[in-house]
């Protein structure tokens, strides 16, 4: 039982030690900020940060007043994306990729964890390499002692998740959520370009309106729905290329060309039926993942429910929304938060949810909704090429029986022909060779000939029925005879 890690105590050796630094320079890390909406600043800003000062002097300005600051002005979200380190290869221990981290030293990471509340799971779940999601909450009565350097006291939600190492481009996410403030940080790990740019398009058109404890965890799982998307097109397109090329065995070549093209054909289906099966137990592992999150996500909405019950996960389906259609914009119900006011609710539930916080996790739940119906039809598609390859595997088998049973018949009347005519010839030879009278007045001999030919063929015919039929039947006599006696 992992009742340890509960606490937010980083062990250097089991921790920070598993995270890899790199050998090279320091790789670019992506920081986004994003404000209440304020005349005076920016509501989204994004740096690309390269040293590991510049790191280093954007995570002290941001955490000045981010924690236990109710201030409006102050910045609500906060993510930083890093990426793999330049030598992340050589970290290839049956870990992944993911701790290879795009800096030199361990300070700024170090820096990284504290003040962002990083909670010491996230190792647990980069070593799982399968898809995984936690949530713990942080800040009640059975709650001791949490916090890694005594720093804040209120209220938190952490975060963890990852996916799967299957298959490429596999990142991982640690979130930290203050209810009270209402301040979300979030780190990813592992991402590419691409990857980055979808999470800057996707942060900057989030209002903040809409924050929620699993609104980036929501875009994490987005970023997954998209990889496997892009897998699953790309393996489908796999299969109706081969299929296209390879098409009929043609029977009329060659037995040394069929023989090749069928090896050939059977290895590629192989291979893609193999890779189709790795990717639904890809794609079942996020739907288990997306369901616990969906959970999750009920929980957070009506803290203190039981929602084991039917009648409790009904009841959300009909939570009133704000007025408004996408666009609410309800003054009343904004999310800031006035210095020192803290909801009142009992330390061992979960914060009540703000009007805009409700919003949100509906929005999220039913956006998880279509992610889980994209993915059962995903494992259609799947199953369904698995039948076709299947069904092409059968079709290319038995046009190599067919192509076998013909050179079979072929090879029993070669035989058959050279056991009538192997004797004759062998016959005629040793007439040949003046052993006996052969003239035109040796009528009586050919009686002799004749009959020399024809035992010698059936005694030919003979050895080979033996060993055509007689052996193997000998074979399964004492097989039978065998079990018999073992079962006696």
């Amino acid at each position: 039982m992992d009742f340890h890690l509960t606490s937010f105590q980083w062990d250097k050796a089991k921790h920070l030690n598993y995270f890899k630094i790199c050998k090279g320079k320091d790789a670019a890390v992506e920081v986004i900020t994003k404000f209440a909406s304020n005349e005076n600043k920016l509501e989204y800003q994004e740096h690309s940060i390269c040293t590991e000062k510049e790191l280093n002097e954007w995570i002290d300005k941001i955490s000045e007043n981010i924690l236990p600051s109710s201030d409006p002005t102050a910045p609500r979200m906060c993510v930083v994306m890093l990426g793999r380190g330049a030598h992340d290869r050589a970290f290839k221990d049956g870990q992944g990729e993911i701790p290879a981290l795009p800096f030199k030293a361990s300070g700024p990471f170090e820096k990284l964890v504290s003040r962002f509340h990083i909670h010491p799971r996230i190792v647990k779940t980069i070593k799982k390499e399968a898809c995984y999601f936690s949530v713990q909450h942080h800040g009640h009565e059975e709650d001791h002692g949490y916090d890694m350097n005594e720093r804040y006291k209120g209220k938190m939600t952490t975060c963890t998740a990852r996916t799967s190492s299957k298959l490429r481009n596999d990142i991982a996410i640690s979130v930290t959520y203050f209810p009270e403030t209402q301040v979300n940080l979030a780190v990813f790990y592992g991402c590419n370009k691409k990857q980055k740019v979808i999470i800057k398009e996707k942060i900057k058109g989030c209002p903040l309106k809409y924050n929620h404890p699993l609104l980036l965890l929501g875009l994490f799982f987005e970023l997954e729905r998209k990889r496997l998307d892009d897998e699953v097109g790309e393996l489908i397109q796999d299969v109706g290329t081969h299929l296209q090329n390879c098409g009929a065995l043609d029977l009329d070549k060659q037995a040394l060309d069929l023989d090749k093209q069928s090896k050939t054909t059977i290895t590629e289906n192989l291979k893609l039926t193999s890779a189709l099966t790795e990717l639904e137990i890809v794609i079942k592992a996020v739907k288990q993942q997306l369901v616990k999150f969906k959970a999750e996500g009920l929980k957070l909405e009506t803290p203190g429910t039981n929602h084991s019950s039917k009648s409790s996960v009904s009841s959300l389906t009909s939570v009133p929304l704000p007025n408004g259609d996408e666009g609410y914009d309800s003054h009343e119900s904004q999310p800031t938060v006035a210095a020192g006011q803290e909801r009142k609710v009992s330390d061992t539930m979960l914060a009540a949810p703000t009007a805009a916080e409700r919003w949100a996790s509906q929005k999220i739940r039913e956006r998880t909704d279509d992610m889980i119906a994209d993915l059962d039809e995903w494992l259609n598609d799947c199953a369904s090429e698995k039948e076709t390859l299947s069904l092409h595997m059968k079709t290319t088998l038995n046009t190599i029986s067919l192509k076998g049973n013909q050179a079979s018949s072929a090879m029993i009347s070669i035989a058959l022909v050279t056991m009538v005519f192997l004797p004759t010839g062998t016959v005629a030879a040793i007439f040949s060779a003046n052993l006996f009278a052969w003239d035109g007045s040796g009528a009586e001999k050919v009686g002799r000939f004749v009959a020399i030919c024809l035992g010698l063929t059936f005694a030919v015919f003979t050895v080979w029925l033996l060993i055509y039929y007689g052996l193997p039947w000998l074979k399964r006599r004492r097989g039978r005879s065998q079990r018999a006696s073992h079962s006696a």
